[in-house]
Formats: structure tokens, C-alpha cells, sequence
């Protein structure tokens, strides 16, 4: 039900050219996936992009609304029988050793050393169980480099293997962007490594329902932050063929500092839901996406007064309706001013939370035009297809 890109389990592919043209094959271990070994049936979908043609080409589901993203227009794959996960085991241990040598400092050269490793198991077959010790992110790749010319905070996106297996379960309401969770909170402070002491995961399924679970511990850093502690627990119940139902709740909890003082534990804890059908109409798209998440961060402007409610919580709805030719969506959204998630990220600054109306209307018609406008092909000639919208949008916001 989620979609991952940064997936990266274990898996080999092999290309060839022949003369019936490209070819590639791929393999993957089934002691990548967490699957039930008991089912012989399974719902499987590709796609291939052909850039030179604008043309996507998929194995089921032939409609402009039906993405291969959708798992209910996946097709079927019979006869998968005595297919194993083998122990379910899975551990990467690490050690580090190196030589630095400072001239100005009173032992300038000294020979820093680390160990650790994270040790994975299943559970069962469709239940994944994690520890980390002194995690080590050497491997990660690095990210892109932006400028940032607003007051706005820029968002990037994990690139941290052990937070990004799972990560699926942890999307909330993605439309609307109240990110309750941003998991890049844990380890890293104004873009520097806080190390990681210890971390517990829990993710998968279990019936009806997605399960995921982290606790980490981080260690302090003289002069940037204490030690901390951080909880994220959140369960789906998945809801018919498409939808689904969940609540969130993080925990953030910072030790006390040289003179003795420590602030309050901050809470989050929200609930959101997703409703979809593809069957609309008999074969239209059609999308509600609810959401409501409070904090319990009463900010610098908090004092000794209760906050009122709304200004801890924020809340929305977006109805959306994806479809070709004619696509829309409805949305209603509004962040309280000392809504602000101490695990989580949000966009708009304090003095921008304001109550948000927005609809847009978009009519896309198919217009043959020529596949030399884009880029020649060997044969040459042919026609592509080419997709033109006309939006119609409107967009109001409004204070208390």
C-alpha cells in the first residue's frame, strides 16, 4: 500500500541485446522479501518507460488510471510453491580504525576505534524484528546540495538504510503534509551526526494490520545536545481492498543538561484515514485522505496559560479525484501556531499557520503529435501521444 524508491535489498539483474532486441532479467532472493510462504498466488505488476516514445508500458492495467503503484491492478502469479526464507537471520557487524594525528592538540596523535553492527530477524514471515548497536551511517549516500533562498526549513529525505527499510508504515497523510514523524530528527542536529547508542525496530504485518515500532538512543554532544530517547509506534488497519485507518505517537525525551534541568517530554499522537476506490463509476479514481494530530510542545510563547486546543493540533481533508481526462481535488487544511512536532517536520513558520481552502480542476486531452518532435527513432514516422491540461485553480487562506 506504501511506495518506497529507496528500497535497496539484495538483488542481481543481468542485460542483453539480441535479435529480438533489449532484454533484462532480474533476481531476487526471497530472502529479501517478508512474505507468507503458504500462499501460491501473488498480485505482481512492471512497468517499462520508453522515454524516446513517451510511452509507459505496463504487464497489467492498461488505463492512464491505473499506475502500476496500485496494487489492485497488479496481476497474478501462480504455482510459487516450497519457497523459503531460510533462518530469517540476518546480521552486519562493523569495525572502524584510524589514525589521526592533530599537531596543536595535547596528544596530537591518537588511534580512534568503533565496533557495532545491526542484527535483523523474522519474526515471522511477514513480521521483521531489528537491533542496533553503535549504528554506523559510513555507507550513506550524501545529500544534495540547495540553496535555500526563503525562511523556509528545507525538507531532504532519508538516506539512512536502517530507517529506510519499513518506512512505508510511517507515512501520514502525505497529501497534506503534516509529517508527525521525520525520522531525520534522530542522529542529526543542524546537519551534524549525533551517534546513535542503541535502536529497536519493529515493522511488518500481522493480519489486517501494519505494524511499526523504533526506539533509539542517542548519545550527548558537548555544547549541541544532551542524550535523548525517541519513540515512534504506529499501527494501520487496513480497511476494505484500498484503504486504510491509522494512529501515530512519537516520544521525545532529552536528559538533563550540566546544571541539572531538563525539559518536558514532547508527544505527538495523531490519527489518520484513507479511503480510495477505483471503481468509481466502474473504472474512476477517487480519493479521501483525513487527518488530525496534536503535539503536546507549547513552544517558547507557552508561558504558565493552557494553550487552546487548535493552536496544538493540526487538521485537514483533501478529496481527490485522479483520473483521465478530467482530474480534481478539494482540500481543507489548517495548522495550529504551536503545532510543531518535536520527531516531525513542517514547512510553515509560527506566524504562517493559517486555515487553508484550496480546489483545482485540470482537463487533460490526448493530442497525437508527431515522434520526430521528440526524438527521432530508427524506423522514424509513427505517432506519440501527448498529454496538455488546462488547470483551473483556486486557493484562499484565512485567520481565526
Amino acid at each position: 500500500r506504501g511506495v518506497n524508491k529507496s528500497w535497496d535489498g539484495i538483488w542481481d539483474v543481468r542485460t542483453a541485446r539480441t535479435a529480438e532486441g533489449w532484454s533484462a532479467e532480474f533476481r531476487i532472493p526471497f530472502r529479501t522479501l517478508n512474505f507468507d510462504p503458504g500462499l501460491d498466488d501473488w498480485g505482481i505488476n512492471f512497468e517499462r518507460s520508453i522515454r524516446r516514445r513517451q510511452e509507459d508500458v505496463q504487464w497489467n492495467g492498461s488505463r492512464r488510471n491505473q499506475p502500476v503503484t496500485q496494487p489492485i491492478h497488479a496481476g497474478r502469479v501462480g504455482g510459487l510453491q516450497g519457497m523459503s526464507q531460510g533462518l530469517g537471520l540476518e546480521m552486519i557487524p562493523y569495525a572502524l580504525g584510524a589514525w589521526r594525528n592533530v599537531p596543536e592538540a595535547d596528544e596530537p596523535t591518537t588511534y580512534p576505534t568503533d565496533i557495532g553492527g545491526d542484527l535483523n530477524y523474522n519474526l515471522t514471515p511477514s513480521l521483521r524484528a531489528g537491533l542496533s548497536v553503535n549504528t554506523d551511517f559510513a555507507e550513506v549516500e550524501v545529500d544534495d546540495r540547495r540553496v535555500n533562498l526563503t525562511r523556509f526549513p528545507l525538507f531532504f529525505p532519508e538516506q539512512r538504510d536502517f530507517f529506510l527499510e519499513g518506512s512505508s508504515v510511517y507515512e501520514f497523510a502525505p497529501r497534506s503534509g503534516p509529517r508527525p514523524y521525520y525520522s531525520r530528527r534522530i542522529g542529526l542536529q543542524s546537519g551534524e551526526q549525533i551517534p546513535i547508542r542503541y535502536g529497536l525496530r519493529l515493522g511488518g504485518q500481522a493480519g489486517k494490520y501494519e505494524l511499526g515500532f523504533q526506539h533509539f538512543n542517542t548519545a550527548s554532544q558537548p555544547g549541541v545536545v544532551e542524550s535523548e530517547d525517541f519513540t515512534v509506534a504506529r499501527i494501520k488497519r487496513n480497511l476494505f481492498q484500498q484503504s486504510s485507518l491509522g494512529v501515530m505517537y512519537t516520544r521525545r525525551a532529552t536528559d538533563r543538561d550540566s546544571v541539572g534541568v531538563a525539559p518536558e517530554d514532547r508527544h505527538t499522537a495523531g490519527v489518520d484515514l484513507n479511503l480510495r476506490t477505483s471503481t468509481l463509476f466502474g473504472d474512476k479514481n477517487l480519493e479521501l485522505e483525513a487527518f488530525w494530530v496534536w503535539n503536546s510542545d507549547r513552544g517558547e510563547d507557552g508561558g504558565g496559560k493552557d494553550p487552546r486546543m487548535g493552536d496544538l493540533t493540526a487538521r485537514g481533508f483533501r478529496l481527490n479525484f485522479p483520473n483521465d481526462v478530467w482530474e480534481g481535488h478539494l482540500s481543507y487544511r489548517e495548522f495550529g501556531k504551536l503545532y510543531d512536532p518535536a520527531v516531525g517536520f513542517v514547512t510553515m513558520e509560527p506566524t504562517d499557520r493559517k486555515r487553508e481552502l484550496a480546489q483545482a480542476v485540470r482537463v487533460q486531452r490526448p493530442v497525437p503529435v508527431s515522434r520526430r518532435a521528440h526524438q527521432p527513432s530508427e524506423g522514424g514516422g509513427g505517432l506519440g501521444v501527448r498529454r496538455v491540461g488546462a488547470p483551473v485553480r483556486e486557493r484562499g487562506r484565512f485567520q481565526r
